[in-house]
């Protein structure tokens, strides 16, 4: 379910849609993106008290240039040199995890988060003569990304960083128009959308009209096209450039030419949660219809909650290893 499919079904619950399958006027699209932000951000924070793991990703300072909600990023800023304490870690972290050096023959080398007040590392800098050789590197991170060592490593070291990360911004975009190949995962987009310029970030799923309107969420307009809740859409494997993109599997319709679409954000949640969040968005129009604020959000905490108690674990038990059969034990 991606955040187009959310906000309409969230309408629906909220019985804002008229039988016609337009919206009442005291609800806009930008009130609804900007509630499921909220939301959004209430159940990730939710999920990683659930699972610490949750949003991890994993960086080296060898890996290429990257921009995030505006920010562009080189991970060399973090290599370590022999005379630097102070690196500034990437714009989407919330908390970094480890820290393992990647250069070869220094792979063995120690990393350790400790508070750089803690005396222990206190009396480690004041009795150092030099950089650290073998011993343990202290780490720190002062203010909301900045990354403080005790004392520099003796060698330059490339470095392989895990941390949990914040996802980009739900968006909803349809400038221009696309064009599709039948049985083909390449789209083209016509009309100046701007893809790439307007940093469209993954993971986005692509809805196309039959006519020159792009699927809506909100419309006084019955002629409109309007999002279907309980459709599949197309999933975005990657944005190619400004006109070009790429699906996750071929299209299989019949192909369409500069027709009118919507490029919406899936919610990073897993998908058997993404209806809290439909949850969170009824409640915030219902608050505004009736003008109590919060009467159903203390039903949206329960249910988060309830949700701690299923979290699905990818992986549930330790593998298990079974030798081929052999006849002979027959």
């Amino acid at each position: 379910m991606n955040i187009a499919q959310v906000l309409r079904q969230a309408l629906f619950d909220a019985d804002a849609v008229n039988i016609d399958l337009t919206t009442h006027r005291f609800v806009t699209e930008t009130e609804l993106l900007t509630w499921a932000q909220e939301g959004h951000e209430r159940l990730l924070t939710h999920l990683r008290q659930v699972r610490e793991d949750y949003g991890l990703v994993v960086l080296k300072s060898t890996d290429a240039d990257f921009r995030w909600n505006g920010v562009t990023y080189d991970p060399s800023s973090f290599g370590l040199t022999t005379t630097a304490t102070t690196y500034t870690l990437p714009p989407d972290l919330i908390e970094l995890r480890q820290i393992r050096a990647i250069t070869s023959g220094y792979e063995d080398r120690a990393f350790e988060s400790k508070d750089l007040a803690n005396r222990q590392v206190v009396d480690r800098v004041r009795l150092a003569s030099g950089n650290t050789t073998n011993d343990v590197i202290y780490w720190d991170i002062v203010g909301d990304r900045t990354l403080r060592l005790a004392i520099p490593p003796d060698v330059a070291l490339d470095i392989e960083i895990s941390y949990i990360a914040r996802p980009p911004l739900l968006r909803l975009y349809s400038t221009g128009t696309v064009s599709t190949t039948q049985n083909s995962t390449s789209v083209t987009g016509a009309s100046t959308p701007n893809w790439v310029i307007n940093e469209l970030g993954l993971p986005l799923e692509l809805m196309i009209a039959a006519s020159s309107t792009a699927p809506k969420i909100v419309s006084q307009t019955a002629a409109d096209p309007f999002v279907d809740p309980s459709a599949l859409y197309s999933p975005v494997l990657s944005i190619d450039s400004d006109t070009t993109l790429t699906l996750q599997g071929n299209y299989l319709p019949t192909a369409v030419s500069t027709k009118a679409y919507l490029l919406a954000s899936v919610p990073s949640v897993p998908r058997e949660h993404q209806w809290l969040l439909v949850r969170f968005v009824t409640a915030m129009i219902r608050w505004k219809a009736s003008g109590t604020p919060g009467a159903d959000l203390p039903d949206f905490q329960v249910l988060l909650q309830e949700m701690a108690s299923d979290t699905a674990i990818r992986q549930t038990a330790d593998p298990q290893y079974v030798e081929d059969y052999d006849p002979q034990w027959d």
